[in-house]
């Protein structure tokens, strides 16, 4: 047997084991013979052990092919120098761009903007000197801020040989996602999903920020109730009341818009609109009457149509006085009185007047609320004034 450290060819292996299994079994067979069976046994050997190694590489580069492929994060290989190699389909489809397209950028031009650009390179300048992967960083990657994904970037290298250069890996996790997740639950706390109307939290948050800026001089809050809704969801279902409540959502922002105005649903046919800045009373009323003509108009369901009418407790404030509490408290009671008062009226609280009473005076045609057939006309009376009064709440 050849001797530790000796690398006899295979002829020389052959001759040696040959001569111990002869010595050994005391077999006469000729030498030659001998030694051309072990040396086929030899060969056969060696070529079931390199096929199995091949095999089982051939095997694990597969599997880490299927890996890259398939990986849900972005990964880009490339040369020592930072240049692009290759990239798997994750990392096309994130920065949206073709393969032919990557190779040969360089690492660093993958940032968006000058702080993505400032972070690769660190980061690829600390992996040079100490071999190390770095820390997870927020990155924008991509050509155009309008088409950049943000995403959580890790900076690593293959394993190389001894005095090699690194060769660095970029990975990629697309948080777009992620964020577009978090507005989405966010979203769902603070708006109402029938509508897309801010919802009654957001609203109160939204007031009581308001009245305490310097900001707002003037705060409108107008308490709105969908006349005869019950009627609606009894006699046509909840499907045809969810769309007389969409179609009077709609109405409501179209009238009421501007950068200081929110208009939220409160609750099952409720809805509240906040106004800031120079609002007046006069200038809330007319906003209030135009929805109320607005909604006059019969939205259709099937062959029925529906006229919505609305009442509206109308409350102007001087921001920096009074809490939230009191003030939707006047606008509770003053939709209330309006309501006490017919369908389609409003009702404005003027605490100054009558010795801090409120003094309201609603005006408006009165429609008949309700359901009723496509052909049929909507009756409405002749318009009204009145006056009441109720307690001031601060």
């Amino acid at each position: 047997m050849p001797e530790p450290g000796d690398a006899p060819g295979l002829s020389h292996i052959a001759r040696r084991w040959a001569a111990e299994i002869a010595d050994a079994a005391g077999s006469d067979a000729p030498t030659a013979e001998l030694e051309r069976a072990v040396a086929s046994a030899v060969r056969e050997a060696a070529d079931a052990a390199t096929t199995h190694c091949r095999t089982r590489h051939d095997s694990a580069v597969e599997r880490f092919a299927a890996l890259y492929a398939a990986a849900p994060c972005g990964v880009v290989l490339a040369d020592p120098d930072g240049a692009v190699l290759d990239a798997n389909p994750a990392m096309l489809d994130l920065l949206d761009m073709t393969l032919d397209e990557l190779v040969g950028v360089t690492l660093t031009g993958l940032g968006t903007d000058e702080r993505d650009v400032a972070a690769l390179r660190t980061a690829l300048a600390d992996l040079a000197e100490d071999g190390r992967p770095r820390k997870r960083e927020q990155v924008n990657l991509g050509r155009a801020e309008e088409s950049s994904a943000l995403t959580n970037v890790t900076v690593t290298a293959l394993p190389s040989g001894e005095g090699e250069r690194l060769h660095p890996v970029l990975l990629a996790e697309n948080i777009n996602e992620l964020q577009l997740l978090r507005e989405a639950l966010r979203r769902q706390n603070t708006h109402d999903q029938l509508t897309g109307l801010p919802n009654a939290r957001s609203f109160h948050t939204t007031l009581e920020t308001w009245l305490g800026s310097p900001e707002s001089d003037r705060v409108a809050i107008v308490f709105l109730d969908v006349d005869g809704f019950k009627v609606v969801n009894d006699g046509l279902g909840p499907g045809a009341a969810d769309e007389v409540l969409r179609y009077a959502a709609g109405k409501l922002e179209t009238v009421f818009r501007g950068p200081d105005t929110v208009v939220a649903r409160l609750s099952g046919d409720g809805f509240g609109v906040l106004q800031r800045g120079g609002v007046t009373a006069a200038s809330v009323i007319e906003l209030v009457e135009t929805a109320m003509a607005e909604l006059a108009e019969p939205v259709y369901i099937g062959d029925r149509g529906v006229a919505v009418g609305i009442s509206a407790g109308i409350v102007v404030h001087d921001a920096g006085t009074g809490t939230t509490e009191e003030v939707q408290r006047a606008a509770e009671i003053t939709l209330h009185r309006a309501k006490e008062a017919g369908r389609a009226q409003w009702m404005l609280f003027e605490p100054e007047l009558d010795s801090g009473a409120a003094s309201a005076t609603a005006s408006g045609p009165v429609s008949a609320a309700g359901w009723r057939t496509a052909s049929s006309r909507s009756s409405t009376s002749p318009r009204s004034s009145w006056t009441a009064a109720t307690r001031s709440p601060w």
